[in-house]
């Protein structure tokens, strides 16, 4: 008994010896002190996506201002594209076919058009015409020269070279898909007409109708008014000249009388 007391004695005494000393200085470093502010939290929800594009047929095109299936579009800040060319917004005309490209906001980034052309005219597959210049297998037709060096030639039924064809006749030229000759049918020029007789000189016959400077001879009226007039060989005027009166008139290259001898017997 006396064992235990001593020992519950001793450890009383520890006890208050711990008491009154406090606590130990420690010497091992401070741990460090993190921020533990909340992080800050990124919206990571995705954009909205961009209208897809349209497209239509463009029924008005006015103020940089296009109408694509009966919606009115803003395209002047666009970029526009008219056939794969650059373009401007007041070049779209109507009836074309527009591809319209926006951003998310739903504004009007490109604009793509194709026009509605119509397809060009198929190339002519035979040309005829007068030829007015034939020169080295080439030869002009209505205004345009043809390369008819390769071509099968006829010449008035028979064949021929392209070297054989005169200027002043007549050829049909046969073109193929691409527009290159591939014959010529030609037919010669006929020599041109003698030239016209040379205006009378000399008119005679009975007069008909004379009045004011002018007498009828043959059933065509002459102005004698300024002319030489002789009757029955004596100096005379025009006005002294009398139908049933037989008149010999002489007239100048112009076709103008220039002297009337008349008698009157």
């Amino acid at each position: 008994m006396k064992k235990l007391f001593a020992m519950l004695l001793a450890g009383a005494f520890v006890a208050a010896g711990a008491i009154g000393c406090g606590p130990a200085e420690s010497t091992a470093p401070a741990p460090k002190v993190t921020d533990k502010t909340p992080p800050k939290v990124t919206d990571k929800t995705p954009p909205a996506d961009a209208p897809k594009p349209i497209t239509g047929k463009v029924t008005k095109s006015e103020g940089g201002k296009i109408t694509v299936e009966g919606k009115e579009y803003d395209i002047s800040t666009a970029k526009v594209m008219i056939d794969t060319k650059e373009a401007k917004a007041a070049d779209i005309k109507a009836d074309g076919t527009a591809t319209i490209t926006f951003d998310k906001d739903s504004k009007v980034t490109a604009v793509d058009v194709k026009t509605a052309a119509s397809p060009p005219p198929p190339a002519p597959t035979e040309v005829k015409g007068k030829v007015t210049k034939s020169a080295e297998g080439k030869i002009t037709v209505e205004g345009k020269e043809y390369d008819a060096s390769t071509a099968k030639v006829t010449i008035d039924g028979k064949d021929g070279k392209a070297a054989d064809i005169k200027a002043d006749s007549t050829a049909t030229i046969t073109l193929d898909k691409d527009g290159k000759v591939t014959a010529v049918d030609v037919k010669a020029g006929t020599p041109p007409p003698p030239p016209p007789p040379p205006a009378p000189t000399e008119v005679k016959g009975k007069v008909t109708k004379s009045a004011d400077g002018k007498i009828t001879v043959e059933g065509k009226e002459y102005d004698v008014s300024k002319a030489k007039v002789t009757i029955d060989t004596k100096d005379g005027k025009a006005e002294d000249i009398k139908a049933d009166s037989t008149a010999t008139i002489t007239l100048d290259k112009d076709g103008k009388a220039t002297a009337v001898d008349v008698k009157t017997k």
